[in-house]
């Protein structure tokens, strides 16, 4: 699950950002990824569970990136059970774990920016315009008993 969500991670920052051949110095989301895991390595306490592992990265990109990459890594780690709502039962041994899928609230769903505003809008406006046809073509057909 753990490696599952860091190649979410990877994968969205380099949908993102880019991907840059160069490993040092390079600017893509391929090295914002792997900085990331770097840094949160120095944050994370010793034998840590996947949600503190979860947290030194989110930690890390607050530190590193004014954690501008946060809503990434929410959808990549809730995507794998690893959400807001996840318990990890306090520590690395515990078989209480509970999986959770949220995301923060102040993260929007992808796509939900302006285009998919406009989508929506879009659809909406469909829906509204098969519901007046749907209303003339009962006002068009004759009554029974007329």
């Amino acid at each position: 699950m753990w490696a599952a969500a860091l190649w979410e991670l990877y994968w969205d920052l380099v949908a993102s950002h880019g991907f840059d051949p160069q490993w040092i110095g390079g600017s893509g989301g391929n090295n914002i990824a792997l900085q990331l895991v770097m840094d949160a390595l120095a944050l994370q306490p010793c034998n840590p569970t996947m949600v503190e592992g979860r947290d030194a990265l989110l930690a890390a990109d607050l530190a590193g990136y004014g954690g501008a990459h946060e809503c990434a890594i929410w959808r990549a780690f809730a995507k794998r059970g690893m959400g807001v709502d996840a318990e990890d039962g306090g520590s690395a041994n515990s078989v209480a774990v509970v999986e959770g899928f949220d995301e923060p609230l102040a993260c929007p769903e992808p796509g939900a920016g302006l285009g998919g505003a406009i989508a929506m809008l879009a659809l909406a406006g469909l829906r509204r315009g098969a519901g007046r046809a749907r209303a003339r073509a009962r006002e068009a057909r004759p009554r029974s008993g007329s």
